[in-house]
């Protein structure tokens, strides 16, 4: 009876959940997949990991194509392949982990080595382990060939994430030696793309089944559009809007004396204004009651240090213009000889020395730098305190308007550091001292000067100039409020309006603040602009991507033996991002 059973039995089909032993792939596909593979993995670690580790993280992701491969003909079930890759890569972070923390192999290798050949083993286990397991499951099932065509797209978008928004200093591991050697970072970025492109290709080139390869092509459509839709900027970066107190140059039909020939020379590249002629009208600073917001990402100049130099602010001066001379409501450039020579007059075209540089001394160390401008600009800006402006070979007329180096002395102490020094020019003359300390006849400037002096500082430092300039700078950053709409632009005296009113007001109101209530006291100060970068935004980097929204104007207080130094206001309150 057993035996007839036995007869007549007959093999059960597999269900959909069951799995079953796959034959391999054939060589040619595994070797086409572990190229891909090996670049996905180098990709995903470039950013994070040493050389070393990008190596062995490429070795990884190759030996994954053939692993997994081999691991999907096996009887194993897709849910152990999966947890022997898990395991491999948690390994992979647990070794490094142990070096890390525990000093694991530390003694016999010292500290560098044995971090680096735990950053590589753990790289080489972590791409084995993850991409070899996800590699299995694409062989067997459609929803892990969509995954690892996934991994592929995004690997590359990962890399070249933080140039979005026309940030061509970015990624700054890639951006870095080509800005330095003076070239366009977008063609590698280009071969990136098609590197990209090529891996994608190769993966549904060797895609065998029909349903499968049209699933993965429509995941790539997908994520096309996907990169559209949410990308802000195609291409090369817009243009600015002009005459919105950036120092741009305006349009032709502005009417600036910038636009136009100046005694035979024509403004724009290459040109620059006369030598010693006042500044174009659109540098003058507006009170605003409403300051525009748009095109706050808009690049408008890369900064590449040639030096090692990181500001004891925490940010980066680039100041392009000033304004000290007092016209009976705001502050706008100065038309004596003898005031602001520290600025450049034009685009330099051979190598010029500033006129007035600043001292030269212990607070301050030299600093090269290069600009390269992405918006035409009325005058060159540099960081802080440029002592030399000379011109550069543009080698991408196409990407930069113009491309100049800048010598400074930058500020290398912090300003408490400067408690003991006076302010202003030893040899100054009473006309010159006149002209840094005029300001409004209101009588309230001076009371609540002193006010603020006795309320913020100790009886010992109420009469040293430094420490009543930082009293002055802290009480506006501590009472101020920052935003880009304000109700000040119709007063006949903007500044007192929001002074002694609601203290609410955007840069260009805070420090006209600053500087009458400095000058109220005695304190020579003036009110520069240009740009304000944070340090931060390299990110370990040696170029600064400077945008519109960096745009600023900051006070400035003359300090003997070191000359204009920045004393920026920085407010709590903040209703709109500064």
């Amino acid at each position: 009876m057993s035996g007839s059973l036995s007869a007549t039995r007959r093999p059960v089909p597999a269900t959909a959940s069951e799995e079953r032993p796959r034959l391999g792939e054939p060589v040619l596909t595994v070797l086409l997949r572990s190229l891909v593979l090996g670049t996905t993995a180098a990709v995903l670690a470039w950013p994070l990991a040493t050389g070393e580790a990008v190596f062995a993280a490429w070795i990884g992701g190759t030996a994954a194509a053939w692993l997994g491969s081999l691991a999907a003909a096996s009887p194993l079930r897709s849910g152990v392949l999966l947890a022997g890759g898990a395991l491999a890569a948690g390994c992979g972070w647990l070794l490094r982990r142990l070096v890390v923390d525990a000093g694991l192999g530390v003694e016999v290798l010292g500290p560098q080595s044995a971090l680096r050949l735990a950053d590589a083993a753990g790289a080489l286990l972590l791409a084995l382990g993850l991409l070899g397991g996800l590699h299995a499951l694409s062989v067997r099932r459609r929803a892990g060939a969509v995954l690892e065509l996934s991994l592929a797209a995004l690997g590359f978008a990962w890399l070249v994430a933080p140039h979005r928004y026309g940030a061509v200093n970015r990624p700054f591991e890639l951006a870095d030696p080509i800005l330095a050697s003076g070239g366009d970072p977008t063609i590698v970025f280009l071969v990136l793309g098609g590197v990209a492109a090529g891996a994608v290709t190769l993966l549904l080139l060797t895609e065998r089944h029909l349903l499968r390869a049209l699933l993965q092509l429509l995941v790539l459509v997908l994520l096309v559009v996907g990169v559209v839709l949410t990308t802000r900027m195609r291409g090369l970066p817009p243009t600015p809007p002009t005459g919105a107190g950036l120092g741009l140059r305006p349009d032709d039909d502005a009417g600036s004396d910038e636009a136009k020939p100046q005694d035979g020379k024509q403004g724009g590249r290459g040109g620059g204004g006369q030598e010693g002629s006042p500044p174009p009208r659109n540098e003058d600073m507006e009170f605003r009651d409403e300051y525009p917001r748009s095109n706050r990402q808009v690049p408008v100049a890369i900064v590449v240090l040639h030096d090692d130099y990181s500001p004891p602010s925490g940010v980066f001066y680039l100041r392009q213009a000033a304004f000290s001379q007092y016209n009976g409501t705001k502050l706008v450039a100065a038309m004596q000889p003898f005031a602001d020579r520290d600025l450049a007059r034009s685009f330099p075209v051979e190598p010029t020395d500033v006129e007035a540089p600043p001292p030269a001394g212990a607070f301050r160390a030299p600093v090269a730098h290069s600009v390269a401008l992405l918006a035409e600009h009325a005058r060159p800006f540099g960081i802080e305190a440029p002592v030399r402006f000379s011109p550069e070979t543009n080698s991408r007329p196409a990407r930069f308007e113009r491309v100049y180096r800048v010598e400074s002395l930058a500020l290398t102490a912090d300003l408490t550091s400067l408690l003991q020094l006076e302010t202003g020019g030893k040899d100054w003359s009473p006309e010159q001292w006149a002209h840094y300390t005029q300001g409004p006849s209101d009588p309230r400037y001076r009371a609540l000067a002193e006010r603020i002096v006795n309320e913020v500082l100790p009886d010992d430092l109420r009469d040293v100039p430094i420490a009543r300039t930082l009293a002055i700078v802290q009480w506006l950053g501590d009472k101020g409020t920052y935003s880009l709409r304000s109700r000040h632009a119709g007063a006949p005296d903007p500044t007192a309006h929001f002074l002694f009113g609601d203290l609410t007001g955007y840069c260009v109101h805070f420090a006209h603040a600053a500087v009458f209530l400095m000058r109220a006291l005695g304190l020579p100060a003036r009110v520069a602009t240009g740009y304000a970068v944070p340090d931060e935004n390299r990110q370990g980097g040696s170029a600064l991507l400077v945008t519109g929204g960096d745009s600023h104007a900051w006070p400035e207080v003359y300090v003997r033996g070191v000359g204009w130094v920045p004393f920026d206001v920085r407010p709590r309150q903040v209703l709109d991002p500064p």
